[in-house]
């Protein structure tokens, strides 16, 4: 069974999954569907997400996933921008917590990076 946690701000939302391993180890951090139409890489990280969360046992550390960055270019059809803002986000990294849609999922992603 895959937990995702949402995590939101300043209206942005993220679904996270974070599996934590049966022992100590390092962090990774995976992101898909940073462009809305990433469609294989999405499916990827919610299949990826599944296998781990039923094989936690076998997992050294913590990995962090987030399937679909960019939900709203997703459900919108919208190759590379972000409907919202129309930006790229991957332009806009590190990003700010107080800029545009873009900025705010960029600034999430990279708070998720250096925790």
């Amino acid at each position: 069974m895959t937990l995702y946690n949402t995590h939101t701000c300043n209206g942005q939302i993220l679904e996270i999954c974070t599996i934590q391993g049966s022992t100590p180890g390092p962090k990774i951090l995976i992101t898909a569907g940073i462009h809305g139409c990433e469609y294989v890489g999405i499916e990827t990280a919610k299949r990826l997400s599944m296998e781990l969360s039923n094989n936690a046992h076998r997992v050294c550390g913590c990995i962090t996933i987030i399937p679909c960055v960019n939900r709203e270019a997703f459900y919108a059809r919208v190759p590379a921008l972000n409907p919202n803002d129309g930006l790229n986000i991957n332009r806009v990294f590190p990003g700010s917590t107080s800029g545009s849609a873009s900025h705010i999922l960029a600034a999430m992603i990279t708070q998720l990076q250096d925790e």
